[in-house]
């Protein structure tokens, strides 16, 4: 997909910005040429490693990059008539998503929309998909920042990642991902299993949990989120079926009907991975569409209605 121009500027400051901390600094010329380099073909890198924490330039380079993203800015007059009074990390995230689906580019949360002043911007951290803590040249490389939501940019990962480049390279290659496009999708390889047996709680496409790319989903926690969230779909169905008369297979069935089929999914706003009505829906038609698992929820109905004492099923 084409960068709208406003990427394309942001862009170009990155670079700028990038060209000021190698030239201005005390790194050797060949070295200058050898990080150039990297930044220039990123992300089909030439493995040329920096991340040797016991060199004087691996710490320099560090200390130099990671100063100089946590405090970037822009204040120049174009890019005062671009974004308004956003920041430049604000103007970032929102010219990222091309297509306008503002989602987490890991776990595919939506993203709060905001305004400031007449400027609308993306409630978003940017996680840096190569860790800037192994990889401090990379910092400022606009391909390697993806807006995330902050449960995925201050989760698990931290400085986590793979021992080896040509890991990343397999994972991505698994993932079918390709870091210059936007916005990144790393969301669309994984969907929901909802079997309480179910060992695994998503449905990986082409994945297996020993892939790079298993591994580099799980650097976001997404699968203990999941977790978190199918269990939630349980608990939100349960209090329904504990407020309602249902006395047989039949008034189960009628009553998961009309939650699919209404605005039933409002009750649970904000507990889905992607914040939508999508997963709900989908536990739902699960559950219906399937003759086994209508019959194993109204055991589980029954057993739960003698527990609580809250009424008796015959």
């Amino acid at each position: 997909m084409t960068e709208s121009s406003e990427l394309k500027f942001l862009r170009g400051v990155l670079r700028e910005r990038f060209d000021k901390v190698i030239k201005n600094n005390q790194i050797a010329l060949a070295e200058i040429k050898k990080i150039e380099n990297d930044y220039e073909s990123f992300p089909h890198i030439n493995c040329i490693e920096f991340n040797d924490e016991s060199s004087t330039l691996f710490k320099s380079l560090k200390d130099l990059f990671e100063e100089k993203f946590k405090h970037l800015k822009c204040e120049s007059q174009e890019f005062k008539k671009m974004f308004g009074d956003l920041n430049f990390k604000q103007a970032f995230c929102y010219s990222y998503f091309t297509d306008k689906q503002y989602r987490c580019c890991f776990c595919g949360q939506l993203l709060e929309i905001s305004k400031k002043n007449d400027k609308e911007f993306v409630h978003a951290d940017i996680e840096h998909i190569l860790p800037k803590s192994k990889y401090p040249q990379f910092a400022l490389h606009p391909d390697n920042f993806a807006p995330a939501c902050k449960e995925c940019n201050q989760g698990e990962k931290g400085d986590k990642f793979f021992d080896t480049f040509d890991e990343f390279k397999k994972a991505l290659s698994q993932l079918n991902v390709n870091l210059t496009d936007k916005p990144l999708k790393l969301w669309k390889n994984y969907s929901f299993d909802f079997s309480k047996l179910s060992k695994t709680k998503l449905k990986l496409n082409y994945l297996n949990k020993e892939s790079e790319g298993y591994k580099l989903i799980e650097y976001y926690g997404i699968p203990k989120r999941a977790d978190i969230i199918i269990s939630h779909c349980y608990d939100i169905l349960f209090n329904i079926i504990k407020h309602s008369d249902i006395r047989s297979p039949a008034s189960l069935e009628r009553l998961l009907e009309n939650m699919a089929s209404s605005n039933w999914h409002e009750l649970n706003d904000g507990y889905s991975i992607n914040n939508s009505p999508q997963i709900w829906q989908e536990f739902l038609e699960w559950i219906l569409y399937s003759e086994s698992n209508l019959v194993a929820l109204w055991e589980e109905v029954k057993d739960y209605s003698r527990n609580v004492n809250n009424y008796l099923i015959t």
